[in-house]
């Protein structure tokens, strides 16, 4: 099926290129997702009225052979949720990176496009 659809892959992917390792410290996971945003001011996303908040990408895995990204952050007291796309790579660290570089081109970061 996977050469049916060239983007599938093969398999069912190892949960070590999507799951966080458990029980790792919070300045662990700030320090992962600042890394693969390329910096933690490129984690700003723009509320409104000149606010902001510091988004971080969730990858999930919903069955199949596909990793889904979707960028979370807290607006009003709130998570909000937004889906970014198919998140690739073959290590989580690549499949943060390749999320950050999809959500930063569809303009939710501040000064970026």
């Amino acid at each position: 099926m996977g050469a049916d659809r060239p983007h599938w892959a093969e398999a069912a992917p190892d949960p070590t290129t999507y799951k966080a390792p458990p029980g790792r410290p919070r300045a662990v996971a700030v320090a992962e997702q600042d890394e693969a945003a390329g910096g933690r001011e490129k984690r700003r996303v723009h509320l409104g009225h000149g606010g902001t908040a510091l988004a971080s990408i969730e990858l999930k895995f919903l069955g199949g052979r596909r990793i889904y990204a979707y960028v979370r952050y807290m607006k009003d007291g709130r998570t909000v949720s937004c889906y970014v796309g198919e998140a690739e790579g073959k290590t989580r660290e690549e499949r943060l990176q390749a999320a950050w570089r999809q959500a930063t081109k569809a303009g939710l970061f501040k000064g970026r496009n």
